[in-house]
């Protein structure tokens, strides 16, 4: 709703965040056009994102007592009690009950020795979302707990900023094919070229023609832009 008076393109939207954060990113990719989440301040407005990088956040409330060391004092202030007198909101908040194949693509970074976040809450995710024919990566840290440190935590960074330049690149790709085709249509209507040849024409004459037709350039994605800033990187 707000995308022109910050300057983004509300079509590539990458999010991320870590713990609670990766949390709130997960459900943010598996709920896009679920009405109770969608809100009532921008009617008309979606909240889909192009894709998700969740780093150590749940996936099942239901099934993180016993296995999170702060589950049983977190969960119940947030949810109004513990999983057996609010079970249909732990079951409710879950990104993994929200799945669908429509679900945004979504790269998992987890350690195996994580106390807060059971590493298995990854795998569930990407099990899931396999399942339903969404994209899905796990990265998996052997050893790391929940904050990574050190090498685990600059593996993670390189494998966050590497997943939204792929899908920059894989947005820019698209774009190009589509207006190669939008011009391929325009010239058969207005000149009555032959569309096929047309469509078979050398690259380079397409490139010729592109130049001339150029479509703005793309903004990249806004978190990954916003993340090498952040590290003093270039875009």
């Amino acid at each position: 709703a707000n995308a022109a008076k910050y300057g983004i393109n509300p079509d590539r939207i990458g999010v991320t965040g870590g713990s609670a954060g990766g949390h709130l990113a997960q459900f943010l990719g598996v709920t896009a056009g679920v009405k109770e989440f969608e809100g009532v301040d921008n009617p008309g407005f979606s909240s889909a994102v192009t894709c998700v990088v969740n780093v150590y956040g749940p996936s099942d409330f239901t099934k993180s007592y016993g296995k999170s060391v702060d589950a049983h004092i977190v969960l119940p202030m947030w949810l109004g009690g513990d999983v057996e007198s609010a079970r249909a909101r732990h079951i409710q908040s879950s990104p993994l009950n929200w799945v669908n194949p429509n679900a945004a693509p979504t790269l998992l970074i987890h350690g195996t020795e994580d106390k807060y976040v059971a590493y298995e809450q990854a795998v569930w995710m990407r099990d899931r979302l396999t399942a339903c024919g969404v994209s899905v990566e796990l990265l998996t840290l052997e050893g790391a707990g929940h904050g990574f440190k050190g090498a685990d935590a600059e593996k993670a960074d390189a494998a966050l900023i590497a997943y939204f330049e792929q899908h920059k690149e894989q947005l820019d790709a698209d774009a190009q094919r589509l207006h190669a085709d939008a011009l391929v249509d325009r010239h058969r209507a207005l000149d009555g070229v032959d569309g096929r040849a047309l469509a078979g024409a050398d690259l380079d004459q397409r490139q010729q023609v592109d130049r001339v037709e150029r479509m703005p350039d793309h903004e990249p994605l806004g978190v990954g832009h916003a993340l090498r800033e952040q590290r003093g990187q270039q875009p």
